[in-house]
């Protein structure tokens, strides 16, 4: 389950003015950097892909922490740059911020945010991978699998946490790279299915979102609509109002 964004807006903004009353700047620049996925989420920003807007000018503020070597705003920048390019669609700009957050995620731990970066990092490739040279191919078959090992030992101690994930990527890998359509489908209700066992609506969203372009390309309307109202629904009730705008 899921806290609503608006809710969660409304938490953040005023642990916001806690912080900023106890002047600690460090801890204030990665709360703003989290509070404005909220505000790119919910449509409240001029560019959803871009890390600034009411909460904080991430993107201003770049080279800045880059000189400093601020390695925890960093994680958190290209962490937060790759979930939005990946939820937003711009694929091409995902692997470069998933390259990036590499460079800093020693300064970010967690399972959660090592999760979400691994597997946006494989939905990134895969869906680059039609217009990869042969080179890149290889390199991104290869990552991919180093991903896969990763989200299914976490599953295994985990699943409702990272099954789901591991499915989504093995859909899309089978799509893709395999061009075996039977299995990709299997995948796509397997992960679909395990998030609403786990009442994981994001997840939910985001795996219905892929199977509408799946039965798209397979001329399937009928299953490409019926996927369309499920992503409608999950991002409905998650109050991610941007995400529902990119879907109209």
């Amino acid at each position: 389950s899921c806290m609503e964004l608006s809710e969660l807006d409304g938490i953040m903004s005023r642990n916001n003015q806690t912080i900023l009353g106890l002047n600690q700047n460090y801890t204030l620049t990665l709360h703003s950097l989290t509070w404005q996925s909220v505000f790119n989420l919910r449509g409240q920003c001029d560019d959803p892909l871009k890390v600034s807007g009411k909460a904080i000018d991430g993107e201003t503020l770049l080279p800045a922490w880059e000189s400093a070597n601020n390695r925890a705003a960093l994680a958190v920048f290209w962490f937060i740059k790759l979930i939005m390019c990946t939820v937003y669609n711009d694929f091409a700009l995902a692997v470069k911020a998933s390259n990036q957050f590499k460079k800093y995620k020693d300064a970010m731990q967690g399972i959660v945010i090592n999760l979400y970066a691994v597997m946006c990092d494989s939905l990134a490739r895969l869906l680059m991978y039609q217009s990869a040279s042969p080179d890149e191919k290889i390199k991104y078959r290869m990552l991919v699998t180093m991903n896969q090992i990763k989200l299914k030992k976490w599953a295994a101690s985990s699943p409702s946490n990272g099954l789901h994930m591991y499915y989504l990527v093995e859909a899309l890998h089978a799509w893709h790279v395999r061009g075996n359509i039977k299995k990709a489908e299997n995948f796509f209700d397997v992960a679909i299915n395990l998030c609403k066992k786990h009442n994981d609506i994001i997840m939910e969203g985001i795996a219905s979102e892929y199977a509408i372009k799946f039965f798209q390309a397979m001329d399937n309307e009928k299953k490409a609509n019926a996927y369309k109202a499920a992503a409608y629904s999950c991002y409905s009730r998650w109050g991610a109002a941007g995400l529902l705008n990119k879907l109209n």
